[in-house]
């Protein structure tokens, strides 16, 4: 189901992807051309060596408590000083209270529920759900199911502060763009989450992370 949802997302948008790269102005020199080599390489969309960085994430990011622990750090070492915009003193209380939330917690406002929905179901602030959907499908975790299970619990802790960070700044972002005002809160939240948390699918990878040589290499360099 999945795969089939990414391939109809895909054919249906793909019109727009070849517009969008026809419309680059020579003048941009080669810009142009680098625009079609990436559509070209995200019109295919089977991830190369998938099950050797597969196998790099269960060895040295699965049941790692200290690899979670360092990734829960980013709230403090990015999420904070890009919404510090807003004031030190706001960002910091508001990730505060944004961490209540974030651990599981119900939003009292009715406008971040629905924000918060809507980020779930587009994969902003539980993205490792499809990422771990999408595993499944291609089967890079084994045909096994007791297999599978035991790696997904292996990555849990990895998963949990990933959902963790980005629940946080969402959540952070939201409320300090719709008290300050701002047109689209929700926008400016997603945008946030980008922005520290990174953007981790096909269309976001430099050149030299293509390819299965290049991929494998820069497997934990995205960041």
């Amino acid at each position: 189901m999945t795969s089939s949802g990414r391939a109809a997302s895909r054919n249906y948008h793909w019109g727009d992807v070849l517009k969008a790269a026809s419309a680059i102005p020579k003048a941009k020199g080669d810009v142009k051309d680098e625009a079609v080599r990436l559509a070209q390489y995200v019109q295919h969309p089977t991830e190369e060596a998938g099950a050797l960085r597969g196998l790099l994430f269960v060895q040295f990011l699965g049941g790692s408590v200290a690899s979670a622990l360092t990734n829960a750090t980013q709230p403090i070492l990015m999420s904070f000083p890009y919404l510090s915009r807003f004031g030190a003193g706001k960002a910091a209380s508001e990730l505060v209270r944004a961490a209540k939330v974030a651990v599981g917690g119900t939003a009292p406002e009715i406008d971040l529920r629905d924000a918060m929905n809507k980020a779930t179901h587009e994969g902003i602030i539980a993205p490792h759900e499809v990422a771990g959907l999408y595993a499944e499908s291609i089967r890079n975790m084994g045909s096994n199911l007791v297999v599978r299970r035991i790696l997904r619990a292996w990555g849990s802790l990895f998963s949990l502060a990933e959902a963790f960070n980005r629940r946080i700044t969402f959540v952070a972002a939201f409320r300090l763009a719709r008290d300050a005002g701002e047109a689209d809160p929700y926008g400016f939240a997603v945008n946030a989450i980008a922005e520290t948390q990174g953007v981790y699918n096909r269309g976001n990878r430099p050149n030299w992370a293509r390819g299965p040589v290049g991929a494998t290499l820069m497997t934990f360099k995205q960041y």
